[in-house]
């Protein structure tokens, strides 16, 4: 009776599989996926673009938003494109930007690879570029029953114990499972295996000659008849130093076989050297991190190497955001000589920054001829009383200037020296310079030099007249022989 029930219920199962869509895929683990992005401090952010590559046979964009006041406008599906603008100036710090997938039914069991290319514009056009690559594992909810003879599920071909022996396969996706079944018949041996252990040694080598052995059967493991050439000989002696080319490293015997060879290991893509052997190749760092410290920003690779370390640039001395990397520094004012108005007085920094800022403090009372100021900063807070004022006649001067002048110093008339044409007080010769003195109203004289005479050139009277007696005479010619053709 059980044998029955579980015959019947065998045949719904089967029944059942055979109305299943043939390229059904169960629930996947992960079928949908959200993907965050952020960004170090940028300022004034007024408008940005968005793109997404990835693979649009297996997954879909099924969300995509900004993390500030804003949304992604005219986004196209078909170019995974979008833009925003912002309707003012934003700084954007922090988390930025977030997409969902979704994974389609016709997506294969792998990776897919999903870059976002993010650029912002600030207030002044400058860009701030933003890339980053995700992925997604795409994996099936299997079901193994099928029973399929095809080489890729080939467990071992039919042996000398059993027949061929295939893998359980998935009937929705077709990978292989751990199970296996078996069809065929049962073949003869197969003398093809080589197993290099003292049971199987024809005959045995030296440091120079490598050992043969018998081959065996590759199923059951049979001794048999030919023989081949071990990989290794025996006996050698391995020395300390290591060899190495590009891929692996070894010892080597004297002989020069080469013993216990590896490939080289690294702690991490961008390690060079070798942990084991010291080999050094060549990496490529890929720098992606903006990083800073109290004196200067860098690009960093995730090994720790830094490029393009450039110090920190302000708009001023005050200025505490630095122009390249946000980064904010502790600012030190500097403020000047005190600065007032009829009020107050304080000091201030180039930036305007104010500091000690104070009401006046009154100094002794105002006099006719001393004013009252404040005891800090001498701002005038009364002017002097006064006098009438009485300026002389005579003419106070200095190199630049005339002025008449009170008895208190007070001063009026004040204009620069006017001179005369000047009066020469001494002729210059072709022996010496002579001496000019020019006068100004208030009695102020200034001098000058005049150069010396240049010496007279001898005879220049005389062939002067002789020139002017020629030219005359040639007149008189022309003027008988135009008369004389007349």
């Amino acid at each position: 009776m059980f044998r029955k029930i579980m015959k019947f219920t065998c045949l719904i199962i089967m029944l059942s599989l055979l109305f299943l869509p043939i390229n059904a895929r169960a629930v996947y683990d992960g079928s949908s996926a959200t993907y965050l992005f952020r960004t170090n401090p940028v300022k004034n952010v007024k408008s940005g673009s968005v793109k997404v590559s990835y693979d649009t046979t297996a997954l879909k964009i099924t969300k995509a938003y900004w993390e500030f006041p804003t949304t992604i406008e005219n986004f196209n599906k078909e170019t995974n494109e979008g833009v925003f603008t912002l309707s003012e100036p934003w700084t954007i710090s922090g988390l930025i930007f977030g997409i969902t997938f979704k994974v389609k039914l016709t997506a294969e069991e792998k990776r897919y690879d999903i870059k976002i290319d993010i650029k912002l514009i600030d207030v002044d056009d400058n860009e701030t570029h933003i890339s980053e690559t995700r992925w997604y594992d795409v994996k099936c909810s299997h079901y193994f029953d099928g029973k399929v003879v095809d080489d890729k599920y080939l467990v071992h071909k039919g042996s000398c114990l059993d027949a061929a022996r295939y893998y359980i396969s998935c009937v929705y996706c077709g990978k292989a499972g751990t199970d296996t079944f078996t069809t065929g018949e049962i073949l003869p041996h197969q003398f093809d295996e080589k197993i290099e252990n003292d049971l199987y040694i024809s005959k045995p080598g030296t440091c120079t000659t490598k050992t043969e052995y018998f081959y065996a059967c590759r199923t059951c493991g049979k001794k048999g008849t030919t023989t081949y050439e071990g990989s290794e000989t025996p006996m050698h002696l391995e020395g300390d130093e290591w060899y190495a080319d590009e891929n692996k490293h070894w010892h080597e015997c004297f002989c020069g076989e080469k013993i216990q060879v590896k490939p080289h290991t690294y702690y991490h893509d961008c390690d060079k050297d070798c942990n084991e052997c010291g080999y050094e190749r060549k990496v490529t760092h890929i720098y992606r991190r903006l990083s800073n410290d109290d004196e200067n920003h860098w690009y960093e690779c995730s090994c720790g190497k830094k490029v393009e370390v450039k110090a920190h640039t302000y708009d001023s001395d005050c200025d505490k955001d630095c122009n390249g990397c946000g980064y904010e520094r502790t600012i030190t004012h500097t403020f000047g000589s005190w600065v007032s108005d009829d009020v107050n007085h304080w000091k201030e920094c180039s930036c305007g920054e104010k500091s000690e800022v104070a009401a006046h403090t009154p100094g002794a009372e105002a006099t006719e001829t001393t004013p009252q100021t404040c005891t800090v900063c001498n701002h005038v807070l009364k002017e002097a009383a006064g006098h009438t004022h009485n300026y002389g006649s005579e003419w106070k001067k200095d190199s630049e200037n005339h002025w008449h002048e009170c008895v208190c110093g007070d001063k009026k008339d004040v204009s620069a020296h006017k001179f005369d044409n000047g009066v020469v007080k001494e002729e210059a010769t072709e022996d010496k310079e002579g001496l000019k003195v020019y006068s100004c109203v208030c009695g102020y004289e200034k001098t000058e030099t005049l150069p010396k005479l240049e010496p007279a050139k001898k005879g220049c009277k005389k062939d002067l007249a002789a020139l002017v007696v020629g030219v005359i005479s040639l007149s008189m010619v022309g003027v008988l022989l135009k008369r004389k053709e007349k």
